[in-house]
């Protein structure tokens, strides 16, 4: 039954993809090849330093509602325990460890724009 299956799956779907795929160009063609290629550059940075300040700013913005979540769920935690000490415990660990790793990328993208600054990164030359 799985033979016929995969026999069925490949006639009906693989082989015609290997047609489109493998294709004759229709047109006319152009005798002389191009010899340069342009591509656009999808992360939309010129250097190295901009791409990290890209990925600390989008860091910063994605870790905000995150930890306003996690505060919530903790805080829903220790509301709820009803004298539950190991379920108040747990709420109060969920907020701690969110805003400790809140913390954390705030320090990594402090840290990129000190090194940034003391490098000179992205700094108008002196004439």
């Amino acid at each position: 039954m799985k033979k016929l299956f995969y026999s069925i799956f490949l006639a009906l779907f693989l082989f015609p993809i290997q047609k489109l795929v493998f294709a004759d160009p229709v047109g006319p063609t152009d005798p002389q090849p191009k010899t340069s290629i342009k591509l656009k550059n999808p992360l939309g940075t010129e250097s190295f330093s901009d791409l990290i300040t890209k990925a600390t700013n989008w860091l910063i913005i994605i870790s905000v509602p995150i930890l306003t979540l996690m505060v919530l769920f903790g805080g829903f935690n220790m509301l709820t325990a009803g004298g539950n000490q190991a379920k108040f415990d747990k709420g109060k660990k969920i907020i701690y460890n969110a805003v400790i790793g809140f913390a954390v990328i705030l320090v990594a993208s402090s840290l990129v724009l000190l090194l940034k600054e003391f490098l000179g990164v992205n700094q108008p030359a002196n004439p």
